[in-house]
């Protein structure tokens, strides 16, 4: 990767990172992609948004094309927002984390995709998160 798509991709990161809406818009334009790692932070937009500020993963599936892609240490941007899951956060971001699987799922995300032990159907089995089974499994939640 040259050296002007690499800051750009950082810049996307940074902005997702910090849910600046506007930013992103912009760099989305201009061409950068949401499912490329970066080799500084190790992420891709799509598990910063899953991490950091969900509210932007939306607009960044807009413009990706496999969502299952890339992964990080074998996880997807799912089986990441499950690890979020797992950790037992706050009601408020616990439902922003649900619209983000639904976002996924949405987008063709893959709940079976992934190394064997980070799927996301793993992962939820493994945190007992019979609730959210059902998203991934396509039954009622």
């Amino acid at each position: 990767m040259d050296p002007l798509s690499r800051s750009l991709l950082q810049d996307l990161i940074s902005a997702t990172r910090l849910g600046d809406l506007e930013a992103i818009e912009h760099l989305l334009a201009l061409g950068v992609r949401p499912n490329v790692i970066d080799i500084h932070s190790r992420l891709s937009a799509l598990h910063a948004a899953v991490m950091y500020q969900v509210g932007t993963l939306e607009l960044l599936l807009r413009h990706c094309d496999d969502p299952d892609r890339p992964t990080i240490l074998g996880g997807t941007a799912l089986s990441y927002a499950i690890h979020e899951l797992g950790e037992s956060p706050p009601p408020e971001k616990r439902e922003a984390l649900l619209g983000a699987i639904k976002a996924l799922l949405a987008a063709g995300a893959n709940p079976r995709y992934g190394a064997a032990d980070q799927t996301a159907l793993e992962l939820v089995r493994l945190y007992g998160l019979k609730d959210v089974e059902p998203l991934l499994t396509g039954g009622a939640a």
